[in-house]
């Protein structure tokens, strides 16, 4: 598994200091209508020992940006997933986790930190495939557990959950039942943080998930 997958196309990275056979990666999934560059730019804040990879969603958008996967939204601002190419960009990452592990397999599994979106996607990532990766650090989201292709593996991996008290765009009034669900049927790991920010990541929130990420890192 040599060749690049497809996850990785037109993706950022930032090497480590150190010998990429044994680093720890991270890699960053963002949001909706957003690019690789947003999310890239919180790279210059991580241990110089780890890889950034800055990874961009899948699937452009005519209005601009890229999504992991489509929202239909109708007169009344209901919005409907695509659930086919949600299920795609799942594979495509997870198959790039697969070409990590026989790149590097004397390295650490990757840590995914997601944002909006990419949040929920590392989400689905931590119930369907938690065996190929370190941690996960998702941020305004929620847990996608109405996807019908999700398969639960029961695996415990280090998971941590931001959620703003503030935010219209995923309100915690609807978030937060979906990882109390995660946690009460399935027995989910989380640890779950609320911030007083809107669909943002604060200051308090970014230094509480470098900690997270430090204690996650072998």
């Amino acid at each position: 598994m040599s060749v690049l997958p497809i996850a990785f196309n037109d993706s950022l990275i930032s090497e480590s200091a150190g010998d990429s056979q044994f680093n720890q990666e991270i890699w960053l999934l963002h949001g909706y209508a957003s690019n690789e560059r947003d999310l890239h730019a919180l790279s210059i804040y991580f241990d110089k020992r780890n890889t950034i990879r800055s990874l961009r969603a899948t699937f452009p958008l005519s209005t601009g940006g890229f999504a992991w996967y489509g929202l239909e939204f109708d007169f009344n601002g209901l919005k409907e997933t695509n659930l086919p190419q949600a299920q795609e960009s799942l594979l495509l990452i997870s198959d790039a986790l697969d070409w990590h592990k026989s790149k590097y397999p004397n390295s650490p599994k990757p840590i995914l930190l997601g944002f909006s979106q990419g949040g929920i996607l590392c989400n689905a990532i931590s119930f369907s495939f938690p065996e190929k990766v370190s941690a996960i650090v998702s941020i305004a989201s929620y847990y996608p557990l109405e996807w019908p292709f999700l398969e639960h593996n029961q695996e415990k991996i280090p998971h941590f959950v931001a959620v703003g008290t503030e935010d219209a765009v995923v309100p915690v009034s609807k978030s937060m039942p979906t990882f109390e669900k995660a946690q009460s049927d399935f027995d989910i790991d989380l640890e779950i943080r609320a911030y007083k920010m809107p669909h943002t990541i604060s200051q308090e929130c970014f230094s509480d998930i470098m900690k997270f990420i430090d204690k996650s890192s072998i």
